[in-house]
């Protein structure tokens, strides 16, 4: 069975590296483009915060069209894989057919998870670029208006 995941991942592995790029690629553009939207734009600028909230709300959009992707991918690959004439000639191999099938689950499987790990790490990408960009002080500066009932009547 180790045999056919490992086909199976090697022949599946164009379309879905494709998509980790993808994914890669907009999680270390994202801090990039929001500083460089700071050095043009300036950071009090109405057209500047519109911008940086445009692309803070991209990311999830971004990421849940390309989890929809890789799912629709993965269980398209299995119904190619199982139910057209791939499929006919898979069963043709000198495999059980519970093995086949199990290794063409596991490949979606481990593609599904290999966006989640790309995610997570992207994301940890992106949290250290933004820190390097828009480095915050560790000063907090807390102003309180005085209470009335602190005031005294004179």
């Amino acid at each position: 069975m180790l045999t056919l995941l490992k086909q199976n991942l090697i022949s599946t592995k164009k379309k879905f590296l494709i998509m980790y790029i993808i994914i890669f690629a907009f999680f270390i553009l994202f801090p990039i483009t929001l500083k460089l939207n700071d050095w043009i734009m300036g950071t009090s600028s109405v057209l500047a915060t519109i911008i940086t909230n445009l692309f803070v709300g991209l990311i999830p959009i971004l990421l849940i069209i390309l989890a929809i992707l890789i799912l629709r991918d993965s269980l398209s690959y299995i119904k190619d894989s199982l139910f057209s004439k791939q499929g006919y000639l898979n069963f043709t191999l000198p495999f059980k057919t519970s093995s086949i099938v199990l290794s063409k689950l596991l490949t979606a499987l481990i593609w599904m998870f290999g966006f989640v790990v790309c995610a997570f790490v992207g994301s940890l990408i992106m949290e250290g670029e933004m820190q390097i960009f828009f480095p915050m002080n560790d000063s907090c500066l807390l102003y309180t208006s005085p209470s009335p009932r602190d005031v005294e009547e004179s």
